[in-house]
């Protein structure tokens, strides 16, 4: 069921594509286990996304908006694996709405998840 499937990178023409070339539960599996899960980021600082890649693995950050000395960033996830970078929408448009799909064991993704949705996160390189 390789048609109509979202590709989780780049793939050349004549290539042989497999289940965990493809975004599904094969290529969470394939990134960080048999219990992963993948989570859409957005990411605090876009310029982010034109220099991750399928393949990288990172840790997520998040600090709310009083992040300071007495509140600083906290460490919310380790050894991310990014299993797709959403694509530079064509024509005019700022971008924002694009995100990093990390595969991740589904308490750790479940953590991401929810800062997400509450502070502004970042990501490391290993």
């Amino acid at each position: 069921p390789i048609v109509g499937a979202t590709l989780a990178g780049p793939a050349r023409r004549g290539e042989v594509l497999t289940d965990v070339r493809v975004l599904g539960p094969r290529l969470a599996a394939s990134a960080a286990g048999p219990d992963a899960r993948v989570v859409p980021l957005p990411l605090a600082d876009s310029a982010l996304l034109d220099l991750v890649r399928p393949g990288d693995v990172v840790d997520v950050l998040a600090a709310g908006s009083n992040a300071g000395q007495d509140n600083p960033p906290r460490l919310v996830a380790t050894n991310a694996v990014v299993v797709v970078v959403s694509q530079k929408p064509k024509g005019a448009g700022n971008g924002g709405d694009r995100v990093v799909l990390l595969a991740l064991p589904a308490h750790a993704a479940n953590e991401v998840a929810a800062a997400a949705l509450l502070q502004t996160v970042t990501l490391t390189f290993h």
